[in-house]
């Protein structure tokens, strides 16, 4: 998910770079970081790329997920690794845990 910001600016520059824009249609950054995408975080890319994708993306943007069963899931410790990372603060990580997913499979 280190990729997403990269991936988002790289679109963007195409956008200004073809000079073309529909009307009424909004930036790539206004469709990745307006509420409608959501992406799961990978654990071995860790705390420090987990909370620069946060801060660059929005803290509503990502959400946690196991990847069980894949091998690089750390199961059954994802979760507890993952409430390990401090300094992503407190609403951030219940946003990444819990509020973020519930948004998203409209469990609110």
């Amino acid at each position: 998910f280190g990729w997403l910001p990269f991936w988002m600016k790289r679109m963007e520059d195409q956008v200004h770079y073809m000079g073309y824009v529909a009307d009424g249609l909004r930036t790539i950054e206004e469709y990745m970081t307006g509420g409608r995408f959501f992406a799961g975080i990978v654990i071995h890319e860790g705390e420090q790329m987990t909370r620069m994708v946060s801060e660059m993306m929005g803290d509503h943007v990502l959400m946690f997920g196991s990847d069980y069963p894949h091998a690089e899931s750390r199961f059954p410790r994802s979760a507890d690794i993952v409430l390990g990372w401090d300094s992503l603060g407190d609403d951030r990580m219940r946003k990444l845990m819990w509020e973020n997913a519930a948004r998203c499979f409209h469990l609110e």
